[in-house]
């Protein structure tokens, strides 16, 4: 999308558009995946998680 200057794309299903994905939607997915992997991560090294 970046580097072809999209900033929305249809959703399609069935030659029907069915939504919308932006840049922002997909930011939101990526930042929330890595807020939960280093909240794992610290859970792990700190002890505070993983049957403590």
């Amino acid at each position: 999308m970046r580097s072809k200057g999209f900033r929305h794309l249809p959703v399609i299903e069935k030659k029907k558009i069915i939504g919308i994905l932006s840049m922002r939607d997909l930011y939101d997915y990526a930042n929330t995946e890595l807020q939960d992997s280093l909240k794992k991560h610290q859970e792990f090294m700190f002890g505070t998680g993983y049957g403590s």
